[in-house]
């Protein structure tokens, strides 16, 4: 198999070679070439968008808190799937009452998790790194 490709190798004097099999087997060259260059390059912009990713989730998570809530209410359904109730918890000795997403298996009592954004209002859970 070696020496089938090496005597098609474009560059081959040989004068029974013809332009298109010289054609064929330069154009399959640069397509392994091809190839394995991209695994290396697709290896690096998948890093680099990690890395960037995992800093923007850091810096977003290094301005928000969480609480521990008590549900006040039973949850009321404010669209197809989605419930919500009020929850109250204590912040800077003061309490605070919101309303927030809760399953809808959420009974009145329960603690849930909230995540308080910077202007201490609460927010969606910030992303993770995965």
């Amino acid at each position: 198999m070696a020496a089938s490709l090496w005597s098609r190798r474009p560059w081959n004097p040989n004068p029974l070679l013809r332009p298109g099999d010289r054609l064929d087997i330069t154009l399959r060259v640069f397509a392994v070439l091809a190839g394995l260059l991209a695994v290396p390059i697709a290896g690096a912009l998948a890093t680099t968008t990690y890395a960037d990713g995992a800093r923007q989730v850091a810096a977003q998570r290094a301005v928000v808190s969480q609480a521990e809530a008590l549900v006040i209410t039973e949850p009321v359904q404010t669209g197809p799937a989605r419930w919500e109730a009020s929850v109250r918890w204590t912040a800077r000795s003061a309490a605070v009452n919101a309303r927030i997403v809760v399953p809808r298996n959420v009974s009145r009592g329960q603690y849930r998790t909230v995540w308080i954004g910077p202007d201490g209002t609460p927010i969606e859970e910030p992303r993770r790194v995965a």
